[in-house]
């Protein structure tokens, strides 16, 4: 924090037009728990160069942080417009396009992403989430798999597991969604407690489902996903969760 506050001071000095620079201070602002400013920032870079492909996507990304969904997808729209070869940028608005709801145009951008580089892990996992969602289940399971015999690093791993498990349970093959589980279990630690819980939704145990959600830090991110994610939408129902998004947001942007 201290190196990159010292260089984009600099950067600024030479030159207080520099969009980059701006996108940078609003990373910093964010990380300072100063929001407000972050996003006046991001705006700032966006006004200095409207074509600037990553200042549109990492502010989309701030905008979801927010719970600003609307915002989120439009960032990330115009994003994708403007480096339509990036396979981040194709993943990221599958990943949000998930969240609306949007599930054939994620499969869309998702495609792309894979297209693009078919050993990116995000890409696939996005594809295989949209075909999940659509209850396409059987090209769902194939995407999973693709991660989980390639060399993706281990949260990607961990997190294709968890919505292969969830694959099952909702095609009705809840033995192997619950050994899927069984092993995941054995290193507790390696997923966060919310993949548990999507898990656990699926299988319709509200109650261990609430159990590992109310272990999760209710970060600004973590609140935003309990609004969207479509894998929670089993518990919309329970008081539980409802008092569960009535909880203060942690002051920490993570």
């Amino acid at each position: 924090m201290k190196k990159a506050r010292e260089n984009v001071e600099k950067a600024l000095a030479l030159n207080e037009g520099i969009a980059e620079a701006h996108t940078v201070v609003a990373g910093i602002k964010t990380l300072e728990k100063d929001y407000a400013s972050a996003a006046i920032e991001y705006k700032r870079a966006l006004e200095l160069n409207p074509n600037f492909a990553r200042g549109h996507n990492r502010y989309g990304v701030f905008l979801f942080h927010m719970s600003d969904l609307s915002g989120a997808v439009n960032e990330l729209r115009r994003g994708q417009e403007l480096d339509p070869a990036s396979r981040v940028s194709n993943a990221a608005l599958a990943n949000m396009l998930l969240f609306e709801r949007n599930y054939d145009e994620a499969i869309v951008y998702a495609r792309k992403a894979v297209e693009i580089d078919p050993d990116f892990a995000p890409g696939r996992l996005a594809l295989g989430e949209a075909y999940l969602l659509k209850r396409i289940y059987g090209e769902s399971i194939a995407q999973f798999n693709e991660i989980l015999k390639s060399k993706a690093a281990g949260m990607n791993l961990q997190v294709a597991k968890a919505d292969s498990a969830i694959a099952y349970a909702n095609s009705g093959r809840k033995a192997e969604a619950q050994s899927l589980l069984q092993d995941l279990l054995k290193n507790e630690k390696d997923m966060l407690p919310y993949g548990y819980a999507t898990i656990y939704a699926a299988l319709g145990d509200k109650d261990q489902a609430m159990k590992w959600l109310e272990k999760e830090k209710l970060t600004h991110f973590r609140m935003a996903t309990l609004k969207y994610d479509p894998f929670l939408d089993p518990l919309r129902s329970d008081e539980r969760y409802n008092q569960l998004l009535q909880k203060p947001v942690e002051d920490d942007y993570e």
